[in-house]
């Protein structure tokens, strides 16, 4: 009984890392720096991010609306990251498969991004590192089992 309460309070490193850099840095850190950017386009760090925005489209800069369009997704970015950052430290099957799915449209947009404009092969490249590395961390087995319970502990909770 010890020992299964103990094995569900412990919590892989990697679950803490990968669960913190989701929830706290590309969740609320993101979250709350692309409100402010969003709410007063027209701030110094907002034209510099439309700026660096308007590089990657070739002989086009960006209007304001769809710089705030941008911006937009960005927002939403960070809502599903802090979510999915979230049922990762919580343990929840949710939060593991949310992040797992999001990681694999990730690189398929990464991967179509490549096909329609083969000249954004280096940025592509470097954008998959981090779902791939959420990837294989969140498919492998021991880690499964951490969001899954088993059927000793199911069992031992209904019978309580």
């Amino acid at each position: 009984m010890e020992e299964i309460k103990k094995e569900q309070k412990k919590k892989p490193l990697g679950l803490l890392i990968l669960g913190g850099l989701n929830f706290i840095v590309l969740g609320v850190l993101s979250l709350g720096f692309f409100s402010i950017v969003y709410i007063n386009p027209s701030s110094e760090t907002a034209k510099v991010l439309l700026i660096e925005f308007s590089k990657n489209i070739p002989d086009q800069a960006l209007s304001i609306e769809q710089f705030k369009a941008v911006i937009l997704s960005q927002i939403i970015l960070a809502g599903i990251f802090l979510a999915s950052g979230w049922g990762i430290f919580n343990k929840k099957e949710w939060g593991r498969r949310l992040t797992l799915y999001f990681s694999f449209f990730m690189v398929i947009l990464a991967a179509v991004s490549v096909i329609f404009q083969p000249g954004t092969i280096n940025s592509a490249l470097l954008q998959v590192i981090y779902p791939g590395i959420l990837i294989i961390y969140f498919t492998n087995k021991n880690i499964e089992k951490v969001f899954v319970p088993s059927q000793e502990k199911v069992e031992t909770e209904e019978k309580e």
